[in-house]
């Protein structure tokens, strides 16, 4: 079976078409996202988990990032910040 039968078998499940949810493989190293639709579970071992997340797989040109606002009116993230720098300059 590949993962692509997986995951449409899984919808119903879900609650979601397969475009909105992924699947990731467990091991020991942590998890990694199952991308390969093509790929057969065959090569799986016995026993091997899976984790099925909501939400929509990455298409071609897109990226993920994070994205942070330093707002200097906040006393709280100012302290935050500049003790950041304090400790990358003692290095």
């Amino acid at each position: 079976m590949r993962l692509s039968t997986l995951k449409k078998d899984l919808e119903p499940f879900v609650g979601v078409p397969v475009e909105y949810f992924k699947v990731f493989r467990l091991s020991n190293s942590g998890e990694s996202e199952c991308n390969c639709l093509m790929e057969q579970l065959s090569s799986y071992e016995d026993g091997e988990r899976l984790n099925v997340k909501l939400g929509r797989a990455l298409r071609n040109g897109e990226f993920k990032v994070k994205l942070y606002q330093l707002l200097i009116d906040s006393t709280e993230v100012c302290i935050i910040f500049f003790a950041c720098l304090e400790k990358s300059a003692c290095h």
